[in-house]
Order: structure tokens, then sequence, then C-alpha cells
């Protein structure tokens, strides 16, 4: 076994303390501490915002789409002079199949004519698109039009004269089945925004766990190379 003189252990040591200080001096120069840093030497406050951020809005775009689309069925909410319904029966079939998504444009009732699919109220509760069939002008001397309209399934038109006053607006256009999710939706939405929650705190604590452990395994290597007397800093 080889022996080292006093001189060379002496030599030895300087050469690990300036190795070391090197890199302290690096470190200190960066301002950065060794904590802060990945072995690609990018800062760990830098990058970890960034991946916040992405993770965030990949798990809350899911959850503001079921909460939009649940209002959509169950609601006819206006947006930008349009309207969304589901349709739940099969008057419209051969051109709006139950099940449907329709798009509802409002529309002024002196520009609708005859063959137009129409959205109206038939009470405060109750919406029916039917085609309309027929126009009267000044119904009753009411001084609007009225219309009649039919399900073009049905055998007969639909009881009364629809007012232009309950006209919501003129058919654009339907998506068939959506109505149906959208609706399932409306009704399972507190369930769906608790599976959700859950889902997201499950990953978060995954997330955590992996991050701890990549830290401590980044700081036994670290540990590990200054033992050894390594000149590479990080």
């Amino acid at each position: 076994m080889a022996i080292k003189s006093l001189q060379e252990l002496n030599n030895d040591f300087i050469e690990k303390n300036q190795a070391y200080g090197h890199c302290a001096d690096e470190r200190k120069s960066d301002g950065r501490s060794v904590n802060e840093r990945g072995f690609d030497g990018r800062s760990a406050k830098t990058v970890l915002p960034e991946k916040k951020k992405i993770f965030i809005a990949i798990m809350a775009i899911p959850l503001l789409l079921v909460l939009f689309f649940g209002a959509v069925a169950a609601n006819s909410n206006n947006c930008f002079g349009y309207s969304f319904f589901s349709v739940l029966t099969n008057s419209m079939y051969g051109e709006i199949p139950k099940g449907s998504l329709i798009v509802v444009r409002q529309t002024d009732p002196q520009l609708l004519k005859t063959g137009d699919n129409i959205t109206y109220k038939r009470d405060s509760n109750t919406t029916v698109t039917h085609k309309v069939i027929e126009i009267y002008e000044n119904y009753n001397d009411s001084g609007t039009r009225g219309f009649q309209t039919m399900g073009i399934n049905n055998t007969n038109p639909d009881t009364g004269i629809v007012y232009a006053k309950n006209i919501i607006g003129v058919v654009s256009f339907c998506i068939p089945m959506l109505g149906s999710v959208l609706t399932y939706i409306a009704d399972k939405i507190g369930i769906i925004c608790i599976l959700l929650g859950g889902i997201t705190a499950a990953v978060i604590v995954v997330r955590r766990i992996l991050l701890g452990n990549t830290k401590q395994s980044n700081h036994g290597s670290i540990r590990i190379l200054h033992t050894l007397g390594e000149k590479t800093c990080y």
C-alpha cells in the first residue's frame, strides 16, 4: 500500500479547500444557494411558478366548462343575442333530434317567415321549438303578428297562436346528443364538482411528495460531491 508523505497530504488538503472555495465564490456571485438550484443549473424559484400556472390552468378549465355547460343546459342563458336549449321531445325529429342542443338567435319577429324553426315561450316555465306554418299580420286586431306553429312529426298544428312578444328567436343550428349530455351534467353538477376537487387535491399531494423526494435526492448528491472533493459546482 502506497503511503503519502506529510507534504503530499498537506498539498491535497490545500487543493480541496481551493476547489471548495471556488464553488462557494461561484454560488455567491450567482446570487442563488444550492437549495435553489437543480442539476441543470436553473433556479427552482424561476421554474416552479410557471409549472404551477400550467397546472392550475389544466385543472381549472374542465371545472369552468362543467359549470358553464351545466348552467346552459339548466337555463335559457342569453349570451350576445344567442340562447341555448336542450330538446326534450321528438316532435321535430326530422330536423332537430331529441337530445340535441339548439342555438337560438334572437330575431325581430317582423323578419320571421314561414318555414322558420322558432323557439317561443308557451308559459313562464315551458319553451317550445316548432316550425312556423302560417303567419297572421295584425292578428285579431292586436297590432302585432301571430304565428301558427307545428312540430313536423305531429299530426296537428299547435293549439293557440304564438304572439310576437313570446318569441325568443329562430334556431340557428343544433348539435345532436349534446343537449342530453349537458342535461345530465346539470343534474349531477354537485357530484362532478366534488370529484374534480378530489382529483385536484390528490394531484397536488402527489406532486408535492415527488418534489420533496427530488429535493432530498439533489441534496444528497451535492453532499456526496463535496465529500469526494469534486470540483464541479451546482
